[in-house]
Order: C-alpha cells, then sequence, then structure tokens
C-alpha cells in the first residue's frame, strides 16, 4: 500500500517496529497491514501478523547526558548545504543531516527519518546517526537519542527489535518528562502574580 505522507510512515513505524515496515515493503501494492490490535499482543491477543512478540523492556531511566549531546548537536536552522555534520554525541558518534529523499532514492525506500549504522551499514557507518532534514527541528534531538539508544543496544548484542524497544521507550519517557516540564512552566507563568499597574511619570 502506498504512503500518503511521512506522517503515515512514521506511524507504521511506531505502530509495528522498523523490521515490520521493511519486511513487509508497505509501499508495496501486495503488502496489506495486519489485523492484530497491539504489536506486542496486550490486552490478551497475540499478533496475528506471523511476527515473534518482543517483549517491551522495562521503562529504563533516560541517559539525561545523552540527551544534552543530542539537542546541543541540532541546529537553530537547516544547513543549507546537506549532508552536513552536525556534531558528536555519545562519545565518537557522528550526527549527520541528510536529505531524506535522496537517501530514499539512492539507498533505501524504507528510510523514514532517521538511521544508524549498526542497524543499517548500508545507510552510514557503524560509528554514525543520519537524520533526515525534513523531520521539524523539535523532533530532531528525539531522533538523535532514539538512533544512539539504538545503536548502543545492539552494539551490546541487542537484537535489532529488542534495540528498538528500549529506544522508544527510553525516548517516550523523555517525551513525557519534556512535556510535564513545559506544562509546569506555562502553569506557574500563567499564575504569577501580576506586577499591577506602572507608576507614569
Amino acid at each position: 500500500m502506498p504512503l500518503e505522507s511521512k506522517a503515515q510512515g512514521r506511524f507504521l513505524n511506531w505502530k509495528f517496529g522498523h523490521a515490520w515496515v521493511k519486511k513487509h515493503h508497505f509501499d508495496n501494492p501486495q503488502g496489506g497491514l495486519p489485523e492484530h490490535k497491539h504489536p506486542t499482543g496486550r490486552g490478551g491477543t497475540k499478533p496475528s501478523n506471523g511476527l515473534k512478540e518482543v517483549e517491551e523492556p522495562k521503562p529504563a531511566k533516560p541517559d539525561l547526558q545523552l540527551w544534552q549531546e543530542c539537542q546541543a548537536v541540532i541546529p537553530k536552522e537547516r544547513p543549507a548545504k546537506l549532508p552536513a555534520l552536525l556534531g558528536t554525541v555519545d562519545g565518537d558518534v557522528k550526527v549527520f543531516m541528510v536529505d531524506g529523499d535522496l537517501v530514499r532514492i539512492h539507498h533505501d525506500m524504507d528510510f523514514i527519518s532517521a538511521g544508524n549504522g549498526h542497524e543499517d551499514p548500508k545507510l552510514c557507518k557503524e560509528n554514525e546517526i543520519v537524520l533526515d532534514s525534513e523531520t521539524s527541528l523539535r523532533d530532531l534531538a528525539y531522533d538523535c537519542y532514539h538512533e544512539a539508544i539504538e545503536r548502543r543496544g545492539m552494539m551490546k548484542g541487542m537484537a535489532y527489535a529488542r534495540a528498538h524497544q528500549l529506544a522508544n521507550s527510553q525516548e517516550r519517557e523523555l517525551r513525557i518528562q519534556n512535556r510535564t516540564v513545559a506544562r509546569t512552566a506555562n502553569s506557574q507563568a500563567m499564575n504569577a502574580p501580576s506586577p499591577g499597574p506602572q507608576p507614569t511619570q
């Protein structure tokens, strides 16, 4: 089934996992969506798509130092020339911003928003992470963090599906924490006492 948007591609990647997206070539008219309620079979149902269940990892605390590194490499504006080296994270892992359309045309049609060399050695070198320039600047730091955690897991011998679940779990926790901080800041700003009228001179 052809993709209608990048958002749909991200949703399918989140819902079914990157391995499923690649395996089923969802841009192929013969590939259809599996009929099941959740990829891990929660709610008493087992996946009907033939994939083995991947036990969702226990929520792990995000690595806040890595998160700060990922935030620091994301530019305020998109680089004029791509690919662009944004910086390094997690020691010596180079982070590049790339033209996602060119990656899909020349390397991998299943490229969605980011990738790393352990997940896909054809995409980039093992010590590299690539980010799609079309991804919102707000989400790029999350994508960078996700790929760094996934890469770490695979370097420790985890299968891709398990490393991906771990990265999803930590990324989700970061997003929850950041929403809570933002809501608290907004609430405090709204409840701050008004300075009152200023004296005129």
